[in-house]
This record gives structure tokens, sequence and C-alpha cells, in this order.
């Protein structure tokens, strides 16, 4: 996994995750107050809220597969209307079906698997 972080702090389950463009990717997601949050953080500033909702406006968690020419990658999401990625650094079914199941069973939601058109 090596820069994802799934730590739980109390009951909160916490993904981290760099991108290339030097952005720090947090997902919060705390099962007792049935919150979702999902923030940016570009250069240590301050993290920019993307998300930031109740469980109960999610629909589904789920893999999503991405076709390429090459071999697949896996993402994980979680579907509230559209649908919001989950940061990981790998990218392989294996470690995203790990953490779709960990936050299904976590958070009560179905998890649905789904392929980028």
């Amino acid at each position: 996994m090596s820069d994802q972080k799934a730590e739980g702090r109390g009951r909160s389950l916490i993904y981290t995750a760099p991108d290339i463009l030097r952005r720090h990717w947090i997902t919060e997601i705390d099962p007792e107050a049935r919150r979702l949050k999902i923030a940016r953080r570009w250069l240590g500033l301050k993290p920019k809220t993307i998300v930031d909702c109740s469980l109960d406006e999610c629909t589904a968690v789920g893999t999503i597969e991405y076709k390429s020419e090459g071999p697949a990658s896996y993402g994980i999401y979680v579907e509230t209307g559209r649908r919001h990625g989950i940061p990981q650094t790998d990218h392989s079914y294996d470690a995203a079906a790990k953490v779709a199941t960990e936050l299904s069973a976590a958070t009560g939601l179905p998890r649905r698997d789904t392929t980028y058109p």
C-alpha cells in the first residue's frame, strides 16, 4: 500500500494518498456519526473540502475498473449521486476489493463493482 493509509482513529476510517500533481487526498469515513468527508491538500496548505455529507446520502461503495491498452487498473469509489474516488496507491484489484469490502462492512452500504465507460 506504500503511501496509502487506512487508519482507525477511534471510530473513523481514514484513507490518504498523494497524486501526481503533489496534492494529497484525504477521505474520512465515520460510521458512528454517519459522515463522509473528502478533502484535498496541496503543498501542505489548508485542506479544501470536496465532499462533506451524511452516509445516508450515499448509495453504494465498490471497485471501479479502468480499462486501457495495458493491464486494467482499479480504484475505489463511494456513490452519492455521483462517484467520488477513495485515494489509493496500489491499483490492483485485490487492494481495491479489500478496501471496498472494509468500507461496505463498516458503513452498511451495498458493494457494487463497476467499470469506467
